[in-house]
C-alpha cells in the first residue's frame, strides 16, 4: 500500500505531502467588492410645509444622528396661524364649555380638535402643542426631528434656504448592518 511518485514529477506538479491528521477545512476567497448601507435601513427626511430653513443642527455628511435628535428648524407661516388659532380654539372651547346647547359645546370641542390635528399631521410632536397650550405662546419655528438613528449620507439643505414639502432635506443610512457588493 505505499504509493511511490518520481520525485521529478513531484516537483513538476507541485505535489505536498503530509501526515494525516485530524482538522477543519477552510478555504479564503478573495475578491473585490463595494461596501454599502442596507438600502432597508435608509430614512430620508422632508418638510411638510414651505418655509425658510432658520437654524442647521446638522450641517454635514457623515454626522452621527440618534433618532428623535433635533435636524433642523423652520419658520413657516402656516404652522404660526395655525398655532394662533389653536389658542383661540382653545378659548373658545373654555368659554362654551357651560353652555346648555349641546352644538355649541360641540362645535368649541370640534373647532379645538381640528386645529390640534392639523399640527399633528404637520408632525408638531404632542409636547410641543402642550408647550403652546400651556404658555400661550406661539413658536415662531418648527422643529424638524431624525426619524432614525445613523449617519448622515446625503444633505440636501443649507441654512436661509427655502424648502418645500417635496425637498429631500436629509438621508439617514443606518450603518449597524451593511452590503458587501
Amino acid at each position: 500500500g505505499v504509493v511511490i511518485i518520481d520525485p521529478a514529477t513531484v516537483q513538476n506538479m507541485g505535489v505536498r505531502t503530509e501526515t494525516v491528521g485530524r482538522r477543519d477545512l477552510a478555504r479564503s476567497v478573495r475578491a473585490v467588492g463595494r461596501v454599502a448601507y442596507d438600502e432597508r435601513r435608509v430614512a430620508h427626511v422632508h418638510t411638510k410645509v414651505q418655509g425658510w430653513v432658520e437654524k442647521l443642527f446638522v450641517d454635514f455628511v457623515g454626522q452621527e444622528v440618534k433618532r428623535g435628535q433635533p435636524l433642523l428648524e423652520i419658520y413657516s407661516t402656516e404652522p404660526v396661524a395655525t398655532q394662533d388659532k389653536l389658542l383661540l380654539a382653545a378659548r373658545y372651547r373654555d368659554a362654551t364649555e357651560q353652555s346648555p346647547f349641546e352644538d355649541v359645546r360641540g362645535g368649541g370641542k370640534s373647532l379645538f380638535s381640528a386645529t390640534k390635528r392639523r399640527l399633528a399631521l404637520w408632525d408638531i410632536p404632542d409636547r410641543e402643542v402642550n408647550r403652546l397650550l400651556e404658555t400661550g405662546k406661539v413658536n415662531r419655528t418648527i422643529t424638524i426631528y431624525a426619524p432614525a438613528s445613523g449617519v448622515i449620507t446625503r444633505l440636501g439643505v443649507r441654512s436661509g434656504m427655502e424648502v418645500q414639502p417635496n425637498s429631500n432635506l436629509y438621508t439617514i443610512a443606518d450603518l449597524s448592518h451593511v452590503w458587501v457588493l
